[in-house]
């Protein structure tokens, strides 16, 4: 049984243009189980299959904001 159950984090792809494009979590997971941790699956994805894409920031409160690099370049 779980006692709580945490949001899942903003995702936000940074395009090497400065463009920015909040990631569509139902678009590549339609019915998450929110009891398990697929940030890092998802910034792995959007790294590998955005095109341009030159970071993702992913953002769990406005105080705990990550941004990983994609290496891309």
């Amino acid at each position: 049984m779980y006692s709580s159950v945490r949001s899942p984090a903003k995702l936000v792809a940074v395009l090497t243009s400065g463009e920015e494009r909040e990631v569509d979590r139902t678009a590549y997971i339609p019915y998450p189980r929110l009891e398990m941790d697929t940030d890092a699956v998802l910034v792995d994805h959007v790294c590998r299959t955005v095109p341009d894409v030159a970071r993702v920031r992913v953002e769990r409160s406005p105080e705990t904001v990550e941004v990983i690099e994609c290496g891309n370049g």
